[in-house]
């Protein structure tokens, strides 16, 4: 029986570890000796080696030189760091997923602005088209039939819709145009006359719109009408009366100017 140089515990001349401590016994010159270990010893050529000190002083080192190891990254682990080349994979990974995320908020971004965009403009659409649609005529009878029913209904309002925005005093023209048929009830009309307007009388049309407004009207068309209409006076008797009006068309929408209104006599 030997004793443990380390703990103390006797162990027996054919076990190469104590039984309680577990340390590694070796036999040198009939005394038994603890078998230590040196840290390892780089070599040139060497990839990986192991320095195995024993009892009587001899070292063997054990080397294994395969090209396999050529591209192993040797740097030692210090307080849990990790070697270079792993590291910097982690780094590169972490770095592609933040781009990935940053990618798809960006994205996200730019859809909801988008579709935001889309929403106004429906919204848009909407409220122009049934909301604030214009008010006026499509088309010169159109026209013709507002005046009617404003005349009839004494409408000032109605009758302004029919003229032309640039116009600063329209309310005071609407007015006189339905003063000037007051007591009468139209029920019906003839348009006895239309002739086109020449390009001069469009022209000077268009300079007083882009004088006022600043602004082209692109005006498409023009007309001159004579309509007679056919109604009652406030007496019940049956007359006749014929206007004659200049009716423009501004983009989709038709126009009275009143400047070149005029009401002929009344008969009856």
């Amino acid at each position: 029986m030997k004793t443990c140089r380390v703990c103390g515990a006797l162990v027996d001349d054919r076990e190469w570890n104590c039984p309680e401590c577990g340390a590694t016994m070796i036999t040198s010159g009939g005394s038994l000796s603890l078998k230590t270990e040196e840290p390892v010893k780089k070599k040139s050529g060497n990839r990986m080696g192991t320095t195995v000190s024993t009892g009587s002083g001899l070292t063997d080192i054990l080397r294994r030189e395969d090209d396999e190891y050529d591209d192993v990254d040797d740097s030692p682990v210090i307080m849990g760091s990790l070697p270079g080349n792993m590291s910097r994979g982690i780094e590169e990974d972490e770095k592609a997923r933040k781009k990935a995320k940053n990618d798809i908020r960006i994205m996200t971004n730019i859809f909801k602005v988008i579709f935001a965009a889309a929403v106004i403009f429906i919204v848009y659409l909407f409220v122009t088209k049934f909301i604030m649609k214009d008010k006026g005529a499509d088309s010169y009878e159109a026209l013709v039939d507002i005046y009617v029913e404003a005349v009839n209904e004494g409408d000032v309002a109605l009758m302004k819709t029919i003229m032309p925005e640039f116009i600063s005093d329209r309310a005071d023209e609407a007015q006189t145009l339905v003063d000037d048929m007051d007591g009468v009830e139209f029920t019906s009309y003839t348009i006895k006359n239309k002739e086109a307007l020449t390009e001069a009388h469009i022209d000077i049309f268009t300079d007083e719109i882009k004088l006022s407004t600043g602004k082209n009207p692109n005006l498409n068309e023009g007309y001159y009408l004579e309509v007679e209409f056919v109604g009652k006076n406030k007496d019940g008797l049956e007359i006749k009366a014929v206007a004659v009006m200049e009716v423009y068309r501004v983009k989709h929408l038709w126009y009275l100017y009143p400047d070149t209104y005029e009401n002929r006599a009344f008969s009856d």
